[in-house]
């Protein structure tokens, strides 16, 4: 499960485990030339406990995992594939661009394009992000159940329930098939407002966290909140 540290509105950093090691993304919200030494933002790979830079990285010596993300905010591995996804908030204002949030799929040492890349571009080396949204539906956590991806989104108050087709040709290949919205008629109106992470529980529901009190939603009585999904005919 990931742990989220906020440190200041341009620097974010997020940590997920997986077995001895950590994959750590970092996001810087500024704008440089873009390498995959000085990337603005980076998906990084080390051990633990020792914190030491896996052999099998793409760059030697350096725990750059994958690069070019613009603010990553939530991971969660396939659960049949083991391909590890990433959801990011796209441009708020630079370039004096908007929306273009995305979920990517994470190849090793792969070059996803911020910020000389917006959305998706079909412009090699980049690589184009499985779903990018163009009405702003800023993602946070994701998780994946019974095989579909959900993810929270925060300023668009809605799950996003993303149900996906695979194909194996070497790498495995992803195609959306079905976005289903909950909690929300349209891009901004949730019935219970920002949606911060979405999570998968011992008891095998789904668990999302409101986050109306972080400054930016609108809070309501006696929040935040953890609410628990519970499937028709299971109340």
């Amino acid at each position: 499960m990931g742990a989220r540290i906020r440190r200041n509105m341009s620097r974010s950093f997020t940590v997920l485990s997986a077995a001895s090691c950590w994959f750590i993304m970092i996001a810087f919200s500024v704008l440089a030339e873009q390498t995959a030494i000085t990337a603005t933002g980076v998906l990084e790979e080390v051990f633990l406990p020792e914190g030491e830079i896996p052999k099998d990285n793409p760059f030697p010596g350096s725990p750059v995992y994958s690069y070019g993300h613009r603010n990553p905010q939530g991971l969660a591995w396939h659960p049949a594939t083991e391909d590890l996804f990433i959801s990011e908030h796209g441009p708020s204002g630079e370039f004096f661009k908007f929306a273009n949030d995305e979920v990517n799929v994470i190849r090793k040492g792969s070059n996803y394009g911020w910020p000389e890349v917006i959305g998706r571009a079909e412009k090699e080396p980049h690589i184009d992000p499985l779903i990018v949204w163009k009405e702003t539906t800023p993602p946070s956590g994701i998780t994946f159940y019974k095989g579909d991806l959900f993810v929270a989104t925060l300023r668009s108050n809605a799950i996003v329930k993303i149900e996906l087709s695979t194909e194996k040709n070497g790498d495995y290949s992803y195609e959306v098939k079905q976005i289903e919205r909950w909690f929300a008629e349209d891009f901004s109106k949730g019935e219970f407002g920002r949606i911060r992470d979405v999570v998968v529980g011992t008891d095998g529901y789904l668990y999302f966290l409101t986050s109306n009190r972080d400054g930016r939603g609108a809070p309501r009585a006696n929040d935040d909140k953890i609410y628990r999904i519970v499937p028709k005919g299971l109340e």
